[in-house]
């Protein structure tokens, strides 16, 4: 069993990855930077706890974001709150703009020609 501790935090991931409906045939792309806690509690362990696999780049080139969604057969894209209110949508919010999925310069057709749905982290302060 985890440490005391962590309990609270593995129930969170728990929750956003039920929220986000995933399970271990995904493989979610994070781009929201680790250093925050968003990014860390959603784009790492929501999908470990689902038992889902992480793609980690470090350094993405917008421009090779559809490449490496096929190549990696990315079927989500954990990105970054774009509000405080910012819910965290059942089945992910698809189609989402470059700039909410945290790539700044991607352009909107690469992202739009991608299978991978977008999922919304949460806000968490």
């Amino acid at each position: 069993p985890p440490a005391p501790e962590q309990v609270e935090l593995l129930r969170a991931g728990a929750r956003i990855a039920a929220a986000w409906g995933l399970g271990p045939g995904d493989r979610v792309l994070s781009t929201a930077p680790l250093a925050s806690a968003e990014g860390l509690l959603g784009g790492l362990l929501a999908p470990l706890v689902a038992g889902a696999s992480v793609v980690l780049c470090r350094h993405l080139d917008p421009a090779a974001l559809t490449r490496r969604i096929e190549s990696e057969r990315v079927t989500a894209i954990a990105a970054a709150p774009v509000a405080p209110a910012a819910p965290v949508a059942a089945g992910g919010t698809v189609g989402a703009g470059p700039e909410e999925a945290g790539v700044p310069g991607a352009d909107l057709p690469a992202l739009a020609g991608s299978s991978a749905r977008t999922l919304r982290l949460p806000h968490l302060g």
